[in-house]
């Protein structure tokens, strides 16, 4: 028997009951547009599947797939986004791995924040941040934080990227990801929701 699970806010002045904005351009992959595929060709791809976290008919979600024959590389799908120094922003999403894409294999997904002190994301402000997990079956979306982080100061702009890394030089390994949100303050409500069987 599948039920849903909803998170609620226990009190009427919440502030999880405020809009929280998006930054993200087609973040639940109507289409794979505003995002960029790195490294493309041989070792990564990107594709668009019907397959959709909150079971919309018009949307769906996108597959990563890493099949680098190098060892611990990682396959990215990003945009860039402006952000303003000091405030503190939420990164969150879902993640899925379809069966028989790999995951008996080491590696990693998740989605991660990689600040700029530029506007176009070009001149990296340390390391990037990320969160991300192991969904505890295969073919089930499971959501991946919320994570707040504090953007440093002098920062303009933020890579916000899905990511498959494969530790072994062989081999292939493949994730789903949706609802992918970046945006100042708390996640909204909606994007909380999850299904369990």
């Amino acid at each position: 028997m599948r039920r849903k699970l909803w998170a609620v806010c226990l009190a009427v002045a919440s502030p999880c009951l405020a809009r929280a904005e998006n930054l993200l351009v087609n973040p639940d992959f109507v289409g794979l547009g505003e995002w960029s595929l790195a490294p493309a060709g041989a070792q990564g791809r990107a594709s668009w599947q019907a397959a959709d976290a909150g079971g919309q008919g018009s949307s769906g979600s996108v597959r990563l797939g890493n099949t680098a024959n190098t060892a611990t590389t990682a396959v990215t799908l990003g945009q860039c986004v402006p952000v303003t120094a000091g405030l503190r922003y939420t990164l969150a999403g879902h993640l899925r791995m379809p069966s028989g894409a790999g995951a008996n294999l080491d590696g990693l997904a998740q989605i991660t924040v990689w600040w700029h002190d530029d506007a176009a994301c070009a001149s990296p402000h340390g390391l990037p941040l990320g969160v991300g997990r192991t969904p505890p079956r295969f073919d089930v979306w499971t959501m991946i934080g919320p994570a707040e982080l504090a953007a440093p100061e002098g920062v303009r702009s933020a890579l916000v990227r899905a990511v498959v890394v494969k530790y072994p030089a062989t081999g292939a390994f493949t994730a789903d990801f949706d609802n992918l949100f970046f945006g100042p303050g708390p996640l909204p409500v909606e994007l909380l929701r999850f299904d369990v069987e």
